[in-house]
């Protein structure tokens, strides 16, 4: 008979996020599946709604947020600039287009950051 997993771990392992296999806490990869541990890495965890949520307030912050100065700086200029176009009304096409790329991408980011796929 298999063994179930609904028992508990030790106080040292956990259950693999991707496959459930009872893995130790500290490890960063599961040994069954492959997949990164969210969180093991030890850096900081980045809440996906609060970038998200500074971006709609105020495009790139989100992505400042998440450690991406360049890009958040860039769409700060960008915004300015989309301000600008106002006077010839594309700008308000372009804003509000921006801002919603800035959010999506703030809340992406912050996940894949938060899985392991690329770092902050």
């Amino acid at each position: 008979m298999s063994e179930m997993q609904s028992e508990s771990p030790r106080p040292d392992e956990q259950f693999c996020q991707s496959c459930g296999e009872t893995i130790k806490k500290e490890a960063e990869v599961c040994p069954n599946c492959g997949v990164r541990q969210k969180g093991a890495s030890g850096g900081e965890i980045k809440n996906a709604g609060v970038a998200a949520l500074l971006s709609f307030l105020f495009g790139g912050g989100g992505q400042i947020y998440n450690g991406q100065i360049g890009k958040g700086i860039g769409i700060i200029v960008l915004q300015f600039i989309n301000v600008m176009l106002m006077f010839v009304l594309i700008g308000f096409l372009t804003y509000p287009a921006t801002l919603a790329y800035a959010t999506y991408d703030a809340y992406n980011v912050a996940n894949k950051i938060n899985n392991g796929e690329i770092e902050p």
